[in-house]
């Protein structure tokens, strides 16, 4: 029986079991019945039998692309340089940056950071003293200059 006069054959008798027993009682029938026409399907096809193991049988889908992380160990950087440390030398080197020029500036030097890493650091480093904000820009504090001069 084609598939098109199955579904009308269980419309059919859905509409009929639902006039007679109840519509909750005439939906359950047809995912009996069709739940049957399923599996009849896979076994036709020689798929696994479980619907619940077809999954199982194709190969997993390939990693999302990412951004080479180059001089990355164990999440930390080769050569010892904490978040902290490259955002202090990145504006200590270019003062006045805002945030995004920051990060945009270590991405460009190839230098494996991510955007919150440098949000924080930032934050962080405020905190402490190192550097302050004017203006939306980030700058030394004069404290710390003082400090290496």
């Amino acid at each position: 029986m084609p598939p098109r006069d199955l579904i009308d054959k269980f419309a059919s008798e859905m509409e009929a079991t639902g006039r007679a027993k109840g519509f909750t009682e005439a939906v359950r029938k047809a995912k009996r019945e069709i739940n049957m026409v399923l599996d009849n399907m896979l076994r036709e096809l020689e798929v696994p039998e479980s619907r619940t193991s077809l999954h199982k049988t194709l190969p997993p889908p390939p990693p999302p692309p990412s951004r080479p992380r180059a001089n990355v160990v164990h999440g930390r950087l080769q050569e010892g340089k904490s978040g902290h440390a490259l955002v202090v030398d990145m504006i200590e080197k270019h003062p006045g940056l805002k945030g995004a020029e920051v990060f945009a500036g270590l991405i460009d030097a190839g230098t494996p950071v991510h955007e919150r890493t440098v949000r924080t650091a930032l934050f962080r480093a405020r905190r402490n003293g190192t550097i302050e904000q004017r203006e939306g820009r980030w700058y030394l504090t004069k404290k710390y200059k003082e400090m290496f001069e």
